[in-house]
């Protein structure tokens, strides 16, 4: 059976945003944290985010299971921009959609607009 391209599209997104998600609650932890958390020394399921709400992590607290971060929300942005486009969006336009999410975060972020700054 063939995959077409939107499908590898869609898988490789969805791959990304779960894992984001599941190495989230340990991103930048002290060596050994996974260890100490789960007593595995991988991880094979969701946890519980512990770190602070902000900017690069989670925006709620407490974060629901299957949390993700900037890495997912930046990837959001510019997918959103690539499909508006039609084409690999050029780096000025880019910075561009960044700048607007600045200006106007709750137009891409509802509820979300000072951490989206």
């Amino acid at each position: 059976m063939a995959i077409d391209r939107a499908e590898k599209i869609r898988g490789s997104v969805l791959l990304q945003a779960f894992g984001d998600a599941l190495g989230a609650p340990f991103e930048f932890a002290e060596t050994g944290a996974v260890e100490r958390d789960t007593g595995k020394d991988w991880l094979d399921e969701l946890h519980v985010f512990r770190r602070a709400v902000g900017a690069h992590s989670a925006w709620v607290s407490p974060a629901p299971l299957g949390t993700g971060t900037d890495d997912v929300r930046y990837s959001w942005l510019f997918m959103g921009l690539a499909v508006e486009v039609g084409r690999m969006p050029k780096g000025c336009e880019v910075a561009r959609r960044l700048l607007d999410v600045h200006e106007r975060p709750g137009d891409f972020f509802p509820d979300c607009e000072v951490l989206a700054r």
